[in-house]
This record gives C-alpha cells, sequence and structure tokens, in this order.
C-alpha cells in the first residue's frame, strides 16, 4: 500500500505538528516504534540550504553520533598515534642530519661541521 493509496489527511491535521509530513500508509517492519514513512506532500517539508545543510520545516537538521571505541580499539589507537609521534620525530631528526651534512659538503656551513678528511 502505498502513499497515493494511504487516506488523504484533512486540513486540520495537516496541521498538527506531530503528523505534518507523515503518511498514513503502513511503514517498513524494520521501523522503531512511532517512526512513519514521509509521505509525498512531506517531502515539501524537506529542503537544502545554499550551504547544502538539510532542513526539514525550515529548521536544521542535527545529526550527532558518539565516537565510541572499546577498550582494545582505545589501546590501539593510542598505540598508533604514540608510534606515529615518534616516527615523525625520528624523520625529522634524520632529515635535518642529512641536510646538514650536505650542507658541510657544500661549504653552506661550517658550525658543528666535521673536519675534512685528510684522505681527499
Amino acid at each position: 500500500m502505498g502513499d497515493r493509496d494511504a487516506p488523504r489527511p484533512s486540513e486540520a491535521t495537516w496541521k498538527e505538528p506531530l503528523s505534518r509530513g507523515a503518511s498514513f500508509a503502513e511503514g517498513a517492519p524494520h521501523l522503531p516504534a512511532g517512526v512513519r514513512p514521509i509521505s509525498m506532500d512531506g517531502l515539501g517539508l524537506m529542503g537544502v540550504s545554499e550551504e547544502g545543510l538539510l532542513h526539514w520545516d525550515g529548521k536544521p537538521v542535527e545529526v550527532r553520533r558518539r565516537l565510541d571505541l572499546s577498550k582494545g580499539e582505545r589501546f590501539f589507537a593510542i598505540f598508533v598515534g604514540a608510534f606515529t609521534i615518534v616516527g615523525s620525530i625520528g624523520a625529522a631528526a634524520q632529515g635535518w642530519a642529512a641536510g646538514h651534512q650536505w650542507m658541510c659538503q657544500a661549504q653552506i656551513v661550517s658550525k658543528w661541521c666535521p673536519p675534512p678528511s685528510a684522505g681527499r
């Protein structure tokens, strides 16, 4: 049974805030209690702002979902984060050492450079 076969609500019913936009047709069996499908007329209550935000009946739709991690996932995230920091410090130190060695060989800097080898 679709929206077109469902009985049409009266004007008074349409103005009731709880039923505006809801279909009087039977919804999918997996919908939670109290959740009804949107009617064809109810789609007119949905809109998109210039910023691309979804609005229902002129009010922005907000979806909030907290990120919940298990203890193992939290440990793994901290572990990966810590070693990412350690790896980035090591990469920066290696880059600085290679750059300093090159600048010493090119005689761009002379401070903290090793003395030239006698074999050259």
